[in-house]
């Protein structure tokens, strides 16, 4: 009687050695999978991550915290902000002050922002910085020790990103507000007063030009946000004087 053949009743292979080959097939082709399941991983990260990036540049806001606010890129942000005209306005190279190595202190809020000194824009406007985190001193005003009005803006952020004045709304009558200049000298302001306006009403002559003491006033926005002037419809003030 003729003896029955080992034939592999996958592949009909005749040889003894066919559960090693089916074998070393399957270890080949995990190899494989896994590797084609990696590279779908890795593409599906970086397509998540573009949308991402692309969402956020697009969307993120600067605010100008006196008289408008602009919506710009974060790419264009090389450009100055106005803070009295709906539009873009441009600071003379002259008035591109770089920053200084003074401070502001605001132990209640635990900021310690730097200072940047700044003049008008083109359109004779008090220019901003543009930097979320920084303070701008307006330098052309009161001078902080003498008697006047410093006046220092700050931006009160956008929809991702907070400014350095997002929670100057929290300062109190008797909180203290320290500014210090580069080489350590201090000069302590007392809060006394805040209030917030209309951008029809903000009383331009009590921030900029009382004199009868020596006066610091912060500035940022506040209130709700106006799609169609895009900015947000009030300003917060908080006046401080000298003690």
């Amino acid at each position: 009687m003729e003896k029955q053949k080992n034939i592999c009743a996958h592949c009909g292979n005749l040889n003894s050695n066919h559960n090693e080959t089916h074998k070393n097939k399957f270890k080949k082709a995990i190899p494989n999978q896994k590797l084609a399941f990696r590279i779908i991983l890795v593409l599906a990260a970086f397509l998540l991550e573009g949308v991402f990036l692309w969402a956020f540049a697009e969307s993120r806001v600067f605010h100008s915290p006196v008289q408008a606010d602009i919506e710009i890129p974060v790419k264009k942000e090389k450009k100055a902000l106005s803070l009295a005209s709906q539009r873009i306005a441009k600071v003379p190279e002259s008035e591109n002050q770089p920053q200084s190595s003074d401070s502001l202190i605001i132990p209640k809020l635990n900021i310690n922002s730097p200072v940047e000194y700044v003049g008008k824009t083109a359109n004779g406007e008090m220019a901003t910085s543009q930097s979320l985190y920084n303070v701008a001193w307006y330098k052309d005003g009161g001078k902080p020790g003498q008697n006047g009005s410093v006046v220092l803006a700050g931006h009160y952020g956008g929809p991702y990103e907070k400014g350095i004045f997002r929670t100057a709304d929290r300062l109190m009558e008797g909180d203290t507000i320290e500014y210090r200049f580069k080489d350590g000298k201090a000069i302590k302001y007392k809060v006394f007063f805040k209030s917030k306006y209309k951008l029809a009403n903000m009383p331009l002559r009590e921030i900029f030009n009382k004199n009868d003491g020596k006066y610091l006033n912060l500035i940022t926005c506040y209130g709700n946000w106006d799609k169609n002037t895009s900015t947000y419809d009030e300003r917060l003030v908080v006046y401080a004087k000298q003690i």
